[in-house]
């Protein structure tokens, strides 16, 4: 909640901070995208570009906030601290989106399947769809499944700017923790 009202877009009359809860998930909606310039992956590692920085000092001064540009990233650690499926960050036109999920209790083992593309993340940073279903040699929509498969495991976090993104593409949850094969 911190993050999204220190990058919230106050200078449009859109819409306030939305907080919907769901049985299986939580999504907090800002009004505003990123700022221009800036793209999802870029501020997933770290990049920031502070909208409100009177809030912001006003916040640090509170002590609600360590530092500067560590609100995603801080999100994605708790998660993980936590044992929680790790967060989803969208962009939707004018709005950024997190989208939240409860704590799981199961442990999902690596599937011989997830190793091509765990590998393939590590050499590349991250995949799409389309070299998915080349790597697996399935149809996109088997490709897809899996990869959303992934993400529920918690192996993968999808970066997309919305549901129907054909640029989206995905990383690997952890990267400091390498998935150990079965």
């Amino acid at each position: 909640m911190i993050n999204s009202i220190l990058h919230a877009d106050y200078s449009t009359k859109r819409s306030p901070i939305q907080v919907a809860i769901f049985d299986d998930r939580l999504e907090i909606t800002n009004p505003g995208p990123l700022p221009f310039g800036l793209s999802l992956e870029t501020a997933l590692s770290g990049v920031s570009q502070f909208r409100n920085k009177v809030l912001g000092r006003v916040f640090r001064e509170l002590h609600l906030i360590d530092q500067w540009d560590s609100g995603l990233n801080r999100i994605s650690d708790i998660c993980r601290q936590q044992q929680i499926n790790p967060p989803k960050f969208e962009e939707l036109d004018h709005f950024f989106r997190v989208t939240l999920y409860p704590r799981t209790a199961k442990i999902v083992p690596i599937q011989p399947w997830h190793i091509p593309i765990i590998e393939h993340i590590q050499q590349n940073n991250k995949i799409s769809a389309m070299e998915a279903e080349k790597l697996w040699k399935v149809t996109r929509r088997t490709a897809t499944t899996r990869l959303k498969k992934m993400c529920q495991e918690g192996l993968l976090v999808e970066l997309s700017t919305g549901a129907f993104d054909p640029y989206k593409t995905f990383i690997l949850a952890e990267p400091r923790n390498q998935p150990r094969k079965t």
